[in-house]
């Protein structure tokens, strides 16, 4: 028995197709990492349900998956982090407060938008020339997403203040940043994501190792530092998508917007927006 699709709601294409802008090809930027979850579904036996596994509607032998697709914009700096007229269509008291607080004075500026107000969104972005990455992603994965955002970084210092309005930081040498998300379907809101997202400082440690000869030996070490002080967890439900971009107070050069959300262009500055979209797929029984 199989099982195949019969509806989405808001699929990666209706972005991307909207902005009519050019691909991460032209873009110094990596490219995001290919799923590593089966395209194809898997046939699904009567009476083999878990409790983790996704909800059924008994009535119609309904199976509902929840899928993520990601979008990183690469605009002018300013296009979204000092437009006000875009961020009053965004619900940011939607995230916890000590959350929202920790991440707006430490450079990035998050919120919720409905999926409804997309035509909105597209035509103010569309004024400005726009780089795109895409990704899509099945839910249940074992590993996070890793999306790369700067690589063959010589050296770099990042500072940030922790909930309790306490100095952090330190610097690096030799590393790369990152953005590790992971989600799941929700347990209590059917259609959507708990998505979890934190930024990860890769970094390269070099050490001399002795024989027994007495001869050295250099070996490099990776040393991957997760910031969960500035980590943000929330829920976003089926018919709103969640918006990452820099805030104001991520025009400190060591500022975690300014280290991820921002870079120098060509020719100017420019800044990142990360949209984070839930997408639910149904699927029905073959012969029902």
């Amino acid at each position: 028995m199989r099982i195949r699709p019969i509806h989405c709601l808001l699929p990666l294409a209706l972005l991307t197709g909207c902005f009519g802008r050019r691909d991460s090809g032209d873009a110094p930027q990596q490219p995001l990492a290919p799923s590593t979850a089966p395209r194809e579904t898997l046939p699904v036996s009567a009476g083999s349900a878990t409790p983790l596994d996704p909800p059924v509607d008994a009535r119609t032998d309904l199976l509902v998956r929840t899928r993520l697709d990601m979008l990183i914009l690469t605009l002018p700096y300013g296009t979204v982090s000092q437009s006000e007229s875009f961020w009053k269509q965004v619900e940011e008291t939607a995230l916890p407060p000590e959350t929202y607080d920790v991440l707006f004075k430490n450079g990035v500026r998050v919120g919720l938008a409905p999926t409804s107000e997309w035509a909105f969104f597209r035509d103010l972005i569309a004024q400005y020339p726009a780089i795109s990455q895409r990704g899509e992603y099945a839910g249940g994965e074992s590993k996070p997403v890793e999306v790369m955002i700067r690589r063959d970084i010589d050296s770099q210092t990042i500072f940030y203040l922790d909930a309790a309005n306490r100095l952090q930081g330190r610097s690096y040498d030799r590393s790369e940043d990152l953005l590790s998300i992971t989600f799941q379907q929700s347990p209590r809101t059917p259609g959507a994501l708990r998505v979890a997202v934190v930024p990860v400082v890769r970094s390269q440690r070099v050490r001399i190792e002795y024989n027994a000869e007495n001869v050295g030996n250099e070996v490099q070490y990776v040393n991957p530092e997760h910031l969960y002080d500035l980590s943000l967890a929330t829920e976003i439900p089926r018919d709103q998508f969640l918006i990452i971009a820099p805030s104001r107070e991520g025009r400190w050069p060591t500022s975690l917007g300014n280290v991820f959300l921002t870079a120098n262009g060509t020719a100017e500055r420019q800044e990142r927006v990360v949209l984070l979209v839930p997408r639910v797929v149904t699927l029905r029984e073959a012969g029902q």
